[in-house]
């Protein structure tokens, strides 16, 4: 749905426009490069179901699963003027990658697929493993993320005009930066 409505840019109580929130997007330009940059690399993922902490515990403690910190970037790219909504999905690790399951090993740092299977499990994270020869060669989990209205043709978020708005999708919490892929 490319309409936006009051919802996609009013704030919640989940994902405030609070004093702090705002006062955070004004010292990234209100620029949604930055701000999704902050997110990404200033937030630890933790795995667990659900929203549980919010934008502004997430922003407190520097920590949170896909849907708290999909709400903090809901907040700060709302505080920043850009309609944005959440998205619930389902995702495999990536797909098209060649070794998905060495890529997810990583993330989680779990080497026994069976035992990221029951790492999900005990996360209460809805999930399906992938199964191809027998073996466990990836996962399906359900996912949440942000989609946000960004100027985007001429510059990929970087605002220097308003044309060429789109949807994009942006998740913070499949961070690979810092990870080691190995064999």
């Amino acid at each position: 749905n490319k309409t936006v409505t009051p919802d996609d840019t009013k704030s919640t109580e989940s994902a405030p426009i609070s004093k702090t929130i705002a006062e955070l997007a004004q010292s990234l330009n209100w620029q949604p490069v930055a701000i999704y940059e902050y997110v990404k690399n200033s937030i630890e993922t933790e795995w667990y179901w659900g929203c549980q902490k919010g934008a502004e515990e997430t922003l407190r403690q520097k920590s949170g699963n896909d849907c708290d910190q999909s709400l903090l970037l809901a907040a700060l790219l709302k505080a920043s003027g850009f309609p944005t909504r959440i998205v619930q999905s389902n995702i495999e690790f990536f797909a098209s990658d060649g070794k998905p399951i060495e890529r997810v090993k990583n993330l989680t740092g779990i080497d026994d697929p069976w035992k990221i299977a029951e790492f999900f499990q005990k996360a209460g994270i809805p999930y399906k493993p992938v199964i191809q020869g027998g073996k466990i060669t990836n996962f399906e989990i359900s996912h949440i993320y942000v989609e946000s209205l960004i100027p985007y043709a001429n510059y990929r978020g970087a605002i220097i005009d308003e044309h060429g708005k789109t949807w994009l999708g942006l998740d913070t919490t499949i961070k690979t930066e810092y990870y080691v892929y190995n064999n």
